[in-house]
């Protein structure tokens, strides 16, 4: 079921956690740290499944009771009992429909305890998956607001009813000292045995009745000397970053560090779970205050994506648990996604730290890409889309672009080859991604479709049901005239998706025996559109029946003769859509389509396909 290492920690019970003799300053918090940011990396440049290590169940902090008493003891009040904000719960799905529900509820599942500690957080958590059957699924644990409505069917636990606030600091402050959860900045209230004799203050055991100088504590029912906090670093409790990716040799109209875009980010301490997504400049924030803590991990999804790794028991969306910081200020909680450069395995290309950056900019191509198709008219993509995120193989048959991903129901299925992921260009991996987005767009425009013979959904079955070895890219029905059609257009969006995030700033590639580079403000994609030339065959071009540049040539204003006549022109993305929305068999049937778009280019329209030898 998983490929695990070692646990670097061992596990011990799950009984309460007992408290110390008595109150204790913890260490300061001026200086925020990571806690674990070296363990997380060093699981990320690896390719086996880290299991999750628990220590003993935590005193609640977030119980009613205890936040009663936190509420009394801030407010000055009596209150007898606070309301219940949300509760902590279990799922246990019984069928990947059900796991499909529970994901599509937003709501944050994880397959372990939430009322344990984690003394190393890893990738799962072994004593989940112990002793299941086949098919069977894990509990998971979540917390969900209290009007939360259960999904019928799908089997829960309702755990323990808590008080959480959103946004109040000195509330959570209080409730955390009274369970001896105060990590730093103050005094950690343990539970030494309850004495109502007082020290340094008046013999009244009641709040409120103090000497001056002194306030009551409620779990040493005394009056204590009140100190104040050391001075210090302002508190700024809200948790913020920037998340991004490396562009590597790709920068230039793109950043270096380049945003990852409307993902998925989600802060946890405890029972406390707060998510929000980064904006278009990579940025996040989280909503509600923590106290001096946070787990912060980035999921790959947005509101209508969500990136999917192949293994494993089940499919899960993609994630990275980027670090647990604990000090006065949560701010700047950055992190850059990249490839591994050296790692705990032999192979780059497989780790966990390479495929998140895959990950990241296959979304940043997603979003892109609908932008693209959003400012040109055309159709949409599908509302809600996933990728699945393939393992690499070595046996995949050498083509630039074309790494054995194909499209799939509402997504892509991406796969590379295992000697080129580490090197491949962050420009590569978006072309390879918009190469299929733009046969799921074509998906979109062909369906119902008017062929009776239903062209496309043909050939998308192909790609999606199985490969033959040599064209296995192209599904195990080889039909080069079929394929051609379809190919034209996806190769073209590729590239034109590339041209549109990179532009001049895009790094180099080689196609056709050639070295393609940008040049004069013109992006390397642009110039191999432009420059495609059907003529040269294997071995530096064993798919140049593919017409690579022909939607280039018939909406560019270019009058050629080399390495294709072309005076065809004026084409717009919104022709060629309706060029498709015919479902062409073959490439006269898709050259007969775009004549009847403009008739009066009818000559020039059979040049330009003869150039291309069809």
């Amino acid at each position: 079921m998983f490929s695990c290492k070692k646990q670097e920690l061992q596990e011990p019970s799950s009984e309460i956690v007992p408290s110390v003799a008595s109150a204790v300053p913890t260490n300061g918090c001026e200086t925020t740290i990571c806690e674990d940011c070296s363990f997380q990396e060093t699981i990320a440049n690896d390719t086996a499944q880290y299991g999750t290590v628990l220590g003993g169940t935590y005193s609640n902090p977030y119980s009613i009771a205890n936040m009663t008493l936190a509420y009394n003891f801030v407010h000055g009040t009596n209150v007898q009992s606070v309301g219940t904000t949300h509760y902590y719960v279990r799922f246990k799905p019984q069928t990947g429909a059900q796991l499909e529900t529970l994901e599509s509820l937003d709501l944050e599942l994880f397959d372990y305890p939430l009322d344990r500690l984690v003394s190393q957080e890893g990738d799962y958590w072994p004593d989940a998956y112990a002793n299941l059957a086949p098919n069977e699924y894990p509990w998971f644990y979540t917390v969900v607001e209290s009007n939360f409505q259960f999904p019928s069917g799908i089997l829960y636990e309702n755990l323990a009813p808590l008080n959480i606030p959103n946004d109040d600091p000195a509330l959570e402050a209080a409730a955390y000292n009274l369970t001896g959860n105060n990590e730093c900045g103050g005094m950690i209230a343990t539970s030494s045995s309850p004495t109502n004799t007082n020290q340094n203050g008046s013999g009244n055991s009641r709040y409120g009745d103090c000497d001056p100088g002194y306030i009551w504590d409620p779990v040493l029912k005394r009056c204590v000397l009140d100190v104040p906090p050391p001075q210090g670093a302002p508190t700024y409790l809200y948790p913020k970053g920037m998340i991004s990716f490396y562009t590597y040799d790709d920068y230039g109209v793109i950043p270096y560090n380049a945003p990852l875009k409307y993902t998925r980010i989600v802060g946890r301490r405890f029972f406390k779970i707060d998510k929000t997504y980064t904006d278009a400049s990579g940025n996040f924030q989280l909503s509600k205050s923590f106290p001096k803590k946070v787990t912060i991990i980035v999921k790959f999804r947005t509101s209508y994506l969500r990136v999917i790794e192949d293994g494993g028991r089940f499919n899960k969306i993609l994630k990275k648990n980027i670090g647990t910081f604990r000090g006065n200020d949560l701010r700047n909680l950055n992190y850059v996604f990249q490839r591994s450069i050296e790692s705990n395995t032999n192979d780059e290309s497989q780790t966990k730290k390479t495929k998140r950056w895959l990950s990241a900019v296959a979304i940043n191509t997603v979003i892109e890409t609908k932008n693209f198709l959003s400012s040109n008219n055309l159709m949409p993509l599908p509302d809600q889309l996933w990728i699945l995120l393939g393992p690499e193989d070595q046996k995949t048959p050498l083509y630039e672009f074309i790494r054995k991903s194909r499209p799939k129901n509402n997504g892509a299925y991406l796969q590379w080859r295992t000697d080129q992921v580490s090197s491949m260009s962050t420009s590569k991996v978006t072309i390879n991604v918009a190469q299929q987005l733009g046969l799921v767009y074509l998906k979109q425009v062909t369906d119902p479709g008017p062929h009776p013979l239903n062209s496309f959904d043909q050939y998308f079955n192909s790609l999606v049901l199985s490969w033959s070895y040599y064209f296995g890219y192209f599904g195990d029905s080889y039909r080069p005239t079929q394929i051609a059609v379809w190919q034209a257009f996806a190769q073209h969006f590729g590239h034109t998706i590339a041209n549109q995030v990179f532009g001049w700033g895009q790094y180099f590639f080689l196609q056709q025996g050639i070295n393609w580079y940008s040049s004069g403000g013109i992006s390397t994609s642009s110039n191999y559109l432009e420059g495609f030339n059907p003529n040269i065959g294997s071995p530096n071009d064993v798919l140049n029946w593919i017409p690579v540049g022909l939607i280039n040539d018939l909406m560019d204003t270019n009058n050629e003769t080399f390495p294709v006549i072309d005076n065809v022109s004026g084409f717009t993305y919104a022709d060629i859509q309706s060029a498709y929305a015919t479902e062409p068999f073959t490439m006269l049937e898709l050259k007969n389509a775009l004549k009847a778009i403009k008739p009066s280019q009818a000559a020039a329209i059979d040049q330009l396909f003869t150039s291309y030898n069809y």
